[in-house]
């Protein structure tokens, strides 16, 4: 089982769901919280994507 590729996918989707969610909603768009969570998310992405093109049996498969 590839943990850290499941642990950045987790971590990414969550950070991204959250800013989708209040986004709009509890504060602007355009404000702090929502572009730092959706920053987070963009930075999680690619540190999955980097984790999961060394992985030996990765989680999502590079085709993908």
């Amino acid at each position: 089982m590839d943990w850290a590729g499941a642990l950045g996918i987790f971590c990414s989707d969550s950070l991204l769901l959250t800013a989708l969610v209040q986004g709009g909603v509890a504060w602007p768009w355009l404000s702090t919280p929502s572009l730092c969570l959706l920053a987070a998310s963009a930075a999680c992405a690619a540190g999955t994507v980097l984790i999961e093109r060394r992985a030996a049996e990765p989680i999502i498969p590079g085709w993908v």
